[in-house]
C-alpha cells in the first residue's frame, strides 16, 4: 500500500518561484513522478525521480529524497498558465517471477 501527502493549495504571485511539496509512504518503490493537471484535462508528464538530488528542467524541475521520502516541485517564473493542480505519484516496485 501507499500514502501520499501534498498541499491541497498554493497561492503566488506571476514571476515568483513556487516549491510543491510531496511526502509519501510505500512498501516498495520504483520511482516518483510529478504532473500537472489543467481543469478538465488529462495529467501531463513533467518528471521522473529515483535518484536524490535537484533535477532542473528550466521552468519545472524537481528535488528528490528516497531516505527522508520526499519531493518537491519548483515552479520558476510563474505564469497564469501555470494554474493548475500538481500531482505526484509514487510507483510501487513489482516483484515477478516465473510461473
Amino acid at each position: 500500500g501507499q500514502n501520499i501527502d501534498q498541499p491541497t493549495e498554493v497561492t503566488a504571485m506571476e514571476g515568483a518561484t513556487v516549491q510543491i511539496n510531496c511526502t509519501y509512504e510505500t512498501t516498495g518503490f520504483n520511482g516518483l513522478s510529478w504532473y500537472q493537471q489543467r481543469d478538465g484535462k488529462a495529467p501531463t508528464f513533467l518528471s521522473y525521480n529515483v535518484l536524490d538530488g535537484l533535477d532542473e528542467r528550466g521552468h519545472f524541475s524537481s528535488f528528490f529524497n528516497r531516505s527522508k521520502r520526499y519531493s518537491y516541485l519548483l515552479v520558476k517564473e510563474l505564469q497564469m498558465k501555470d494554474s493548475a493542480s500538481y500531482l505526484c505519484a509514487v510507483r510501487d516496485m513489482v516483484a515477478m517471477r516465473p510461473l
